[in-house]
């Protein structure tokens, strides 16, 4: 259970940290998006990203469970599940008519979608000082 989790909150960084990239402001909710009744029921919290964002690191496909669920708790904002099995690909699911409607109005999005930032590599002498732990010396031998 508690490698569950940790799978399940890392991927909510990476999609909160492929939003920021993409130039939406995102960030997790709090408890996973356990705090009900506070607009917090999402997994990932966006202003300005026009879904509410359920994410489930699964190798399940339970997509309907998961959408009825989200639909239920998304407000006024459309339901969008984001899905990803193990090292796979992120694959979303939403109504056809929430993506059409995305689409077509140009009221939903008020900005370009911006193509996402590639971190930059660091150079030789600014990798000079990192210092590693054991663990990660031990991890990188074993590769």
């Amino acid at each position: 259970m508690i490698l569950a989790k940790r799978k399940g909150d890392a991927f909510e960084r990476h999609v909160r940290d492929l939003l920021k990239g993409y130039g939406f402001d995102a960030r997790r909710s709090p408890m996973s998006g356990g705090i009900k009744g506070f607009g917090l029921e999402a997994d990932v919290i966006s202003k300005t990203f026009p879904f509410f964002i359920e994410c489930k690191a699964d190798k399940s496909a339970k997509f309907w469970k998961w959408y009825k669920k989200s639909e239920l708790e998304s407000g006024a904002k459309a339901p969008l599940v984001v899905w990803k099995k193990d090292r796979d690909d992120i694959y979303c699911f939403l109504l056809f008519s929430d993506l059409m409607r995305l689409i077509t109005e140009k009221t939903i999005m008020k900005e370009k979608i911006k193509k996402p930032q590639k971190p930059q590599k660091l150079s030789l002498d600014e990798t000079s000082g990192l210092t590693f732990s054991k663990k990660q010396q031990i991890r990188r031998k074993r590769t």
